[in-house]
């Protein structure tokens, strides 16, 4: 296959594993009663108080705007979700505003729904190319790594509400990729001044995105320390000051936000605040729950078969699906492992100076990727322990680096020359999507004669959305994944030597 042959499939795949999640996130959109998700009244009420030019506090009363909002329960009359920054809450009061001000509210939170579908699929892209870097010589991993990020069933679930998890994916991913792009291939000017708008972009999601923020300044350090010709003294000074300029920026970008929100609520996240109007207490200590396998297994069922907080559906025999692709990146992991014993390289530091300056910084990237997985898991661990909600999502911004571990996990697997387990798992994990939005609806309607009925009954009375935009859905994913499916066995017989060929 030649070079342009490669690129062309390898788009043809990205495009499919695009198409097939925006296919299930404009389906859920379609589909789930609006404000039935428990935190969307409060995420809907933040953009509608932004677009009237105003920064809602923790307390601050959700405006009865769009019919449906559920402000018969107390707690949901207010903005509980304000401690977040306003940057998803800018993009979606656009849709929001437009349709209370033309007369049509509930198209208006349509609009803002898709534009979150619209929003998390770039993370798909960037998790495309972040692996392109990184498995330069497996250039079907890049196209399951991509898959993995926005196919995982929890992801066009949440994406297809007005839920700000989908964007702090997206957010996430391009700074990962922008953090792995100045590691493998050098700091440039250009590559610098992305690096330092991702650190900003993250500290104006979510509190977490500013620990996040110093894993950015950390990959920036590395990559100059590796790549600079210039003596260590002068290569430390460049990284240091590098480090200085992230860490400013991102301070003048967020730390207005986090400063107000330590004067009103006594800690820059709010959580003391939240926490204690929800009547949740500390369910102990970080370091007591973490050994606990009682929180992983939680955590990976529900961003597998939880629907929002109304249905566990992976229960049973439908919990077969997500335990298969769960063993199957465990058992690619283990190939990987004993592929590295048998190699049996030289010593580390001999190893290490025969490396050129990209494959040093490529060896990095995979520290990186670690250390990015384990800070959103032991955040939210942290969260967990402090007394907050159990929520899966809150893993979503450490989707792309586990989905790049995982690519490489399943490209070490037998069958690699097909690409038959990132092809199994495209498949398992877009019609596991299919299938939950089907059975959610049948929960919501058991009258319906069958499963589509449902769909197009529920998106007909609940949101105003007519069945042909339903079918349409249903009709990009399965085009997508096929695109997918074709793509990743004809990108398996190939090596690319490079990647930026």
């Amino acid at each position: 296959m030649s070079p342009s042959d490669r690129r062309r499939w390898s788009r043809i795949g990205l495009a499919g594993v695009v198409a097939a999640f925006l296919g299930l996130g404009a389906l859920y959109a379609a589909t789930v009663p609006k404000f039935l998700p428990a935190d969307e009244t409060a995420h809907v009420g933040y953009a509608l108080e932004v677009g009237h030019g105003n920064l809602p506090r923790l307390d601050t009363a959700v405006r009865d705007e769009v019919p449906g909002l559920a402000l018969q329960f107390e707690i949901r009359r207010e903005i509980y979700t304000a401690n977040h920054p306003p940057l998803y809450y800018l993009w979606v009061a656009v849709p929001l505003r437009l349709g209370v001000w033309s007369g049509h509210p509930v198209l208006g939170l349509e609009l803002a729904r898709l534009l979150t579908v619209a929003l998390t699929a770039f993370a798909a892209v960037a998790t495309w190319w972040a692996a392109r870097l990184v498995l330069p010589r497996r250039p079907e991993s890049a196209v399951a790594a991509a898959a993995f990020t926005v196919l995982l069933p929890a992801v066009p679930r949440f994406a297809g509400v007005v839920y700000n998890d989908g964007f702090s994916l997206m957010v996430a991913a391009v700074a990962l990729l922008v953090s792995l792009r100045l590691l493998v291939q050098g700091p440039s000017r250009g590559r610098i001044a992305a690096l330092v708008a991702a650190a900003a972009a993250l500290t104006l999601t979510r509190a977490v995105g500013i620990p996040a923020a110093g894993l950015v300044a950390g990959a920036g350090v590395l990559a100059v320390l590796v790549h600079d010709p210039r003596p260590v003294g002068r290569r430390l000074l460049r990284a240091g000051a590098l480090a200085a300029v992230v860490v400013v920026a991102a301070f003048a970008a967020s730390g207005w936000f986090w400063l107000r929100s330590r004067h009103l609520y006594g800690d820059i996240a709010g959580s003391a605040y939240n926490l204690d109007r929800f009547g949740y207490g500390p369910r102990g200590t970080t370091t007591e729950l973490l050994p606990d396998l009682h929180w992983p297994v939680t955590l990976a069922r529900q961003l597998w078969g939880r629907i929002y907080d109304d249905a566990e559906l992976a229960v049973g025999r439908w919990a077969g699906p997500g335990l298969l692709v769960a063993a199957l990146v465990l058992a690619g992991a283990a190939c990987l492992a004993v592929e590295g014993v048998r190699r049996r390289p030289r010593p580390g530091p001999e190893r290490w100076r025969s490396w050129s300056a990209t494959e040093r910084g490529r060896a990095l990237a995979w520290l990186l990727c670690t250390a990015w997985v384990a800070l959103f898991y032991v955040s939210t661990i942290g969260y967990i322990a402090s007394g907050g909600g159990v929520h899966g999502r809150y893993l979503l911004p450490g989707l792309p680096a586990a989905a790049l571990l995982a690519a490489a996990a399943l490209g070490a697997l037998p069958g690699r020359r097909i690409a038959l387990a990132p092809a199994v798992v495209v498949l398992i994990m877009a019609g596991t999507g299919l299938v939950w939005a089907a059975r959610f609806a049948d929960r919501l309607r058991p009258d319906a004669s069958w499963w589509g009925s449902a769909l197009t009954a529920i998106a007909a009375s609940a949101n105003g959305v007519p069945a042909v935009a339903v079918w349409a859905a249903v009709a990009l994913t399965l085009a997508g994944t096929a695109a997918t499916a074709v793509a990743l066995p004809r990108l398996a017989r190939v090596e690319a030597p490079s990647a930026d060929d």
